[in-house]
């Protein structure tokens, strides 16, 4: 299967898995029209080619918000990687109980 990276323009790639991505908003692109006035990072999907959760850090702990669904399905990490498996871990939540 081929993964098709996000164009991130001036921002910075801070995780580069081989499905997962996390960018951080550090210059004036934007990624699917998000940008830094919306969150301080996003986790990207190359596989479904599209943002999977938004990413602000707070206090030393990065919060993260799933991108679809029809609740604010938020939850708090204390790292990077921990970040990456909690929102592959929520998606996967969420898709199984709220769809089948």
């Amino acid at each position: 299967m081929k993964y098709i990276p996000p164009d991130v323009g001036d921002n910075k790639v801070i995780y580069k898995g081989k499905r997962y991505w996390i960018v951080e908003f550090s210059g004036k692109d934007k990624i699917d029209g998000f940008g830094s006035e919306n969150c301080q990072f996003v986790m990207y999907d190359k596989d479904k080619n599209g943002i999977l959760a938004y990413i602000d850090m707070k206090h030393g702990e990065y919060f993260a918000t799933l991108a679809w669904g029809i609740d604010d399905f938020t939850r708090s990490f204390s790292n990077i990687k921990d970040v990456v498996q909690g929102v592959v871990d929520m998606d996967r939540y969420y898709a199984k109980h709220c769809f089948g």
